[in-house]
């Protein structure tokens, strides 16, 4: 993890880490330069119509959806 940090760092990326499950391994990370996590830690998995509900909440606007005929909706870009 601390060579991808770096060389994001060098880069000039924003670094995310992906299964961050428990406290440490959070502090480990922010230790190292990463600057972003996803991971149980911080919410459980949940469907695509709740996350753009609570993105729409937060941003205070509606965030429009398309469907491609499956069920499955995604934003408007």
């Amino acid at each position: 993890m601390r060579s991808i940090i770096s060389l994001g760092i060098g880069l000039g990326i924003t670094i995310t880490a992906e299964g961050v499950e428990n406290e440490a391994e959070l502090n480990y990370l922010r230790a190292e330069g990463c600057h972003e996590g996803q991971g149980f830690l911080f919410s459980r998995a949940r469907p695509n119509e709740e996350i753009v509900g609570l993105l729409a909440a937060q941003c205070g606007t509606n965030v429009p959806l398309k469907t491609d005929g499956s069920g499955r909706s995604s934003r408007v870009a």
